[in-house]
């Protein structure tokens, strides 16, 4: 798999970013090297991230440029997900969400950015689905849940490596 084809026709939905403060007593390359291993462990074991998540099974592979793959069977009760998780860059991973009865195909990424203060930044790309993903209601729903998603995961990741979101 690659990351165009993963991407293929689908248009930016949303894109958000959560600035972090570090905790003092770490070095800031200390701390973003906790974050993403934070994030990894996400993208491998997502249940103790995501309480709708009951458990998961997760298989290792390779891409053609010979990046880290992991093709996820998340369980979340009444229904069962098969999607993908590309780690797209040293510091990006995206997640491919094949289409679903009520949903079209689409990605998820999260990136690791920032300079002098560690940035989580967050993209949604999507398919076109005739109403829903032209319904302003709906989609404004789905982008607020998305953001607080993406909150509570950090402020997870948090808890355990310390630092905070920043104001």
């Amino acid at each position: 798999m690659d990351e165009q084809a993963c991407a293929d026709n689908l248009k930016l939905v949303l894109h958000h970013e959560i600035d972090i403060a570090k905790p003092s007593e770490k070095s800031l390359e200390e701390f973003e090297k906790a974050l993403w291993r934070s994030i990894e462990a996400f993208a491998r074991r997502p249940q103790f991230f995501l309480d709708h998540v009951k458990r998961s099974t997760v298989c290792e592979g390779r891409d053609d440029l010979g990046r880290l793959v992991l093709y996820r069977k998340l369980d979340f009760g009444n229904l069962i997900l098969e999607d993908q998780a590309l780690f797209a860059g040293p510091r990006e991973v995206v997640f491919c969400v094949p289409a679903l009865a009520q949903t079209p195909p689409s990605t998820f990424a999260i990136a690791l950015e920032g300079a002098h203060l560690p940035r989580l930044s967050f993209t949604y790309r999507e398919g076109e689905l005739a109403g829903l993903t032209d319904n302003l209601q709906i989609m404004t729903l789905r982008k607020n849940a998305w953001r607080a998603k993406d909150r509570d995961v950090v402020a997870r990741i948090l808890e355990k490596i310390g630092g905070r979101i920043a104001a």
